[in-house]
């Protein structure tokens, strides 16, 4: 975003000068840093969807072995349905909890980056853009998603992924153990591994889905951003013409170029908010299963 609003500052100083050449060259650098920039987002999003979906999965695994352990529980007496019970309770309030609060998570933010939004459209395209610039730079204006770097959130996700991941394959063969059902297997011990086995993920939960949401509002952000500068060109390139006399024909060019890119992202946006809408019916899902273990 740098280099670009750097570029942009120079190719608007060329072409005050009519310095045309100059200017066409510089526009062609910048076309190929939003290029770059609209092809890293496309992967971003796409591989956070299916990171999201993973998240999900191992979620579940952990909601459905409780569900076997309910099922084992009516032929087992008083002390391990009371205790079974308290680790239902708490799995279903630590997991609607890192939930709720992933949802959340950086809301304060998405809503002071919308009301500077809304506030700037009336004021012009150099306005609107720079108005959400320094909302980016500003530690008033952001607090969480201003000052935590997108790389951390995502090798963070990655990582409880990984310690997930490990926990998922003991959680493999506990259920193992409980679909053999085997006669006098003792599934008091093997509740005391699963209540183990929650303690060690509960955080690596509740992280993932705070790392995923916060990955998923920073893309919207940088989506934001690149598409008002695409907008803000294609104004210019039609002002510079009128006002400057820049040829007609290359100008031309860039603005359907441009509008490929526009096209691109506005596909990608309606990809992720149809994933998006899957994710949020799966969290749903999940937490409607564990009020039916409760019940039960």
């Amino acid at each position: 975003m740098h280099a670009e609003k750097k570029e942009l500052r120079k190719i608007q100083s060329l072409v005050a000068q009519h310095k045309v050449s100059k200017a066409l060259k510089g526009s062609e650098r910048w076309h190929h840093h939003i290029a770059k920039a609209v092809d890293k987002e496309v992967k971003l999003g796409m591989s956070q969807i299916f990171q999201y979906f993973h998240i999900l999965k191992i979620t579940n695994h952990f909601v459905d072995i409780l569900g076997k352990f309910v099922s084992h529980a009516r032929l087992r007496g008083d002390i391990f349905k009371g205790r079974l019970d308290a680790v239902a309770q708490e799995m279903t309030r630590k997991m609607t909890a890192a939930i709720e609060q992933a949802e959340a998570w950086g809301g304060e933010d998405m809503r002071r980056i919308m009301a500077i939004i809304n506030a700037a459209v009336g004021k012009g395209p150099a306005k609107f853009l720079d108005a959400i610039r320094m909302a980016f730079k500003n530690e008033q204006n952001l607090s969480i998603l201003g000052r935590i770097s997108l790389r951390m959130d995502i090798k963070r996700e990655l990582l409880n992924e990984k310690k997930l991941d490990a926990l998922s394959k003991e959680l493999e063969k506990l259920d193992r153990r409980l679909e053999a059902n085997k006669k006098g297997e003792n599934y008091d011990k093997m509740l005391g591994e699963f209540e183990r086995i929650l303690f060690e993920g509960e955080h690596d939960i509740e992280g993932m889905f705070k790392a995923a949401h916060l990955i998923m509002k920073r893309d919207l952000l940088l989506m934001i951003m690149v598409l008002v500068d695409i907008e803000i060109m294609k104004k210019l390139g039609a002002k510079w013409v009128q006002i400057h006399f820049l040829p007609e024909k290359p100008v031309h060019e860039e603005e359907l170029s441009l509008e490929e890119l526009d096209k691109k992202m506005s596909d990608k946006a309606h990809t992720l908010a149809n994933g998006l809408g899957v994710i949020l019916k799966g969290e749903r899902a999940i937490e409607q299963k564990l009020k039916v273990l409760i019940r039960r």
